[in-house]
């Protein structure tokens, strides 16, 4: 219920989820719910703590198993909140390099059709294409690659002005 506290814990769960040795007990310990609840729950004003959970949910990303309980919890519908909305640059890198990490294992999870769901995510990574930030622009294009590698992404990527973007 205090914002600097799950602050720390989000940013003690961004550090445990580097590299593969404690993403499986972050996500047995019911860890990934709880970062896209914080997300929901703090979702203004609170730019160090959303950072914190989103690097987190970026990290888990990256692995194929946790990449789907992420979107299983609501993390995609969360992160394209963020990408929309949130106006930290910090914010937006995490969120931009956690879709990108979602979508990264190919046909081997459903998040690529996950995301194309949630209209509003291609919208919001177009648009950060544009941001003044390189490395907010880098995690944005790369995500809009993984995506681009489904047939139906590519279609809903070009309808939303990526070609224009990614140009």
């Amino acid at each position: 219920m205090n914002r600097l506290v799950d602050e720390e814990a989000a940013g003690g769960l961004w550090n445990l989820s580097v590299g593969d040795d404690h993403k499986g007990a972050i996500a047995e310990a019911g860890g990934i719910k709880a970062l896209v609840d914080l997300i929901f729950k703090w979702s203004s004003n609170t730019d160090g703590l959303l950072e914190h959970a989103t690097g987190a949910q970026a990290n888990l990303g990256a692995d194929e198993k946790c990449s789907m309980e992420v979107a299983v919890a609501g993390g995609i519908h969360a992160l394209a909140m963020l990408a929309r909305t949130c106006k930290f640059e910090g914010v937006e890198e995490q969120a931009a390099r956690a879709l990108a990490n979602l979508t990264a294992h190919g046909d081997s999870n459903s998040n690529n059709a996950a995301i194309r769901q949630v209209a509003s995510v291609l919208e919001a990574l177009v648009q950060l294409t544009y941001s003044q930030n390189e490395a907010v622009r880098q995690e944005a294009a790369g995500a809009l690659w993984n995506l681009s590698f489904d047939d139906k992404n590519r279609e809903a990527i070009a309808a939303t002005g990526g070609v224009e973007a990614l140009v």
